[in-house]
């Protein structure tokens, strides 16, 4: 492989645009070019060949995904409409903050995949917009009210919990929240489930400080890689 040469800049030269798209327009040039010499690949003629191509299959409802060659894409995604939304309260999880009982999918962020071979790596997004209602809380985020997380096969993911704290009053935009979730595992052969989970935490007080907790723009996308 060729050497990558670039001419260095200076902290007293001015630096234009041309000085940045040379040197993208360059190393780009080295990647895709400088790896092996023009020798290796013929010279004439297509080498490549139909039966070099595998083309992706797709499925829709109820289990969307992609499957290629290298790797399927399984996905979910549920609009922000009111009917869209998903709706969970505390009268049907009784969980605390220091027990692990009361966990809940959120509404079409769930999957069931099957995977071919041991040791596949997948990597698992989601992402959905969350916030509560109809409490009476007081104090900005002083009210644990839910909990969200990824799970695969029943077994909550590490660093993917997540909290929601209780709106305050009739201000009920302090507390909402855009979530992001990630994790990357690796599965054996055999059907698996993933998906996002949520838990209400049990509201013990005299006043409810909070009621309803909302989900809503919600994405799911896992991707398991062949080997």
């Amino acid at each position: 492989m060729s050497s990558l040469s670039l001419s260095l800049l200076t902290d007293t030269q001015t630096i234009e645009a041309s000085d940045l798209n040379d040197r993208a327009a360059t190393i780009a040039a080295w990647i895709n070019y400088g790896i092996a010499p023009v020798a290796d690949f013929p010279s004439a003629g297509r080498f490549i060949q139909s039966r070099h191509l595998y083309a992706p299959e797709f499925y829709g409802s109820p289990a969307p995904r992609i499957e290629g060659t290298t790797s399927d894409t399984h996905y979910r995604r549920v609009g922000g409409e009111m009917v869209d939304r998903s709706l969970h309260h505390d009268d049907l999880y009784g969980a605390t903050a220091s027990n692990t009982v009361g966990w809940d999918y959120l509404k079409g962020m769930a999957a069931t995949i099957k995977i071919l071979a041991d040791d596949t790596p997948v990597d698992i997004f989601a992402s959905f917009h969350t916030f509560e209602a109809g409490g009476q809380g007081s104090g900005k985020e002083s009210a644990l009210c839910a909990e969200f997380a990824l799970f695969v096969d029943g077994s909550r993911q590490a660093g993917t919990l997540s909290e929601l704290y209780a709106s305050v009053g009739s201000d009920l935009k302090q507390c909402r929240k855009d979530i992001g979730m990630f994790t990357s595992t690796t599965l054996d052969q055999g059907v698996h489930h993933i998906g996002v989970g949520v838990r209400v935490l049990k509201d013990t007080s005299s006043t409810p400080l909070w009621k309803h907790v909302f989900a809503l723009d919600r994405s799911l996308v896992i991707e398991p890689h062949h080997k």
